[in-house]
């Protein structure tokens, strides 16, 4: 599957519903409902990038809480056949999260603050995603373009023909699960 063709498949699956409300008290959420919800991610983001950059970069860390609770964890080795996740996984992941933040944080500050879009940044931010999920996807040993055709799979199981609301909001996780795993073959 080629790139353009992936974007075409993308885009007959993509939503172009935005329901936001003006006043609270109905079935959407109002302007003020998500400007709180997207500030919470972006600190969020802010802490979590705090403890990758500790985690993989030796940064120093103040944990916010006095209370430490010593857990277990379960490191694997890198490649598929891993029971667990290796370090480079955690740091795919823990990239992925911090950068959507700052990509969301980006957005946040034009849509709510009324600053321009700042476009150079946003191409940076995705490059920034791009790395990370290469990252992944080297240590889980699967091409882009792999990913690309089982998410494609996936998305034509759930909306067969185009966006639907009903089947967005009424999965068949269980066949979606079986496209999945016949596609990974």
């Amino acid at each position: 599957m080629s790139y353009p063709e992936y974007e075409q498949d993308v885009l007959r699956t993509l939503s172009l519903q935005f329901n936001l409300q003006t006043e609270a008290g109905g079935p959407h959420p109002t302007a003020s409902d998500l400007s709180r919800a997207l500030g919470k991610a972006i600190e969020a983001g802010h802490l979590v990038d705090t403890l990758k950059r500790s985690i993989f970069y030796g940064s120093r860390f103040e944990s916010p809480s006095d209370e430490r609770q010593e857990l277990p964890i379960y490191v694997g080795d890198d490649g598929p056949d891993a029971q667990h996740p290796s370090p480079d996984m955690l740091h795919s992941a823990l990239g992925v999260f911090t950068e959507a933040a700052e990509f969301l944080e980006a957005i946040v500050q034009s849509m709510f603050g009324g600053e321009p879009f700042d476009q150079t940044n946003a191409i940076e931010e995705l490059g920034d995603l791009e790395w990370y999920m290469a990252v992944m996807r080297q240590r889980l040993q699967v091409s882009q373009e792999k990913v690309q055709r089982i998410n494609i799979a996936k998305l034509r199981a759930r909306y067969p023909e185009k966006f639907k609301k009903g089947d967005a909001l009424d999965r068949d996780l269980e066949r979606e699960r079986s496209v999945l795993e016949s596609t990974l073959d």
